[in-house]
């Protein structure tokens, strides 16, 4: 495995990680610290790519609403030729 495809795994554990735990904890009850201990993931590692709390935070609702956008797009699209009650109705 390649380094470059070894960081982007990391980049997306650590994000997916803390999904988890702002989801089990909400934002108050969740540290940097709590999610590398829970997930196995090093302080260093961490915040080599996020500077703090916040820029995780952030990172991590920008990410859930880019697939939360796709998924509706990609319902819409297979629903293009219903009536717009029926494509809300699909959902």
């Amino acid at each position: 495995m390649k380094q470059e495809e070894r960081r982007s795994r990391s980049y997306e554990y650590i994000i997916r990680s803390a999904q988890q735990a702002f989801g089990n904890y909400g934002y108050a009850g969740t540290s940097m610290g709590q999610i590398c201990l829970e997930y196995s993931i090093s302080k260093g590692r961490t915040y080599h790519y996020f500077t703090s709390k916040d820029n995780l935070f952030l990172v991590c609702a920008q990410e859930f609403f880019q697939r939360m956008d796709t998924w509706l797009n990609d319902t819409i699209s297979t629903c293009s030729n219903l009536l717009p009650v029926q494509k809300l109705q699909a959902y």
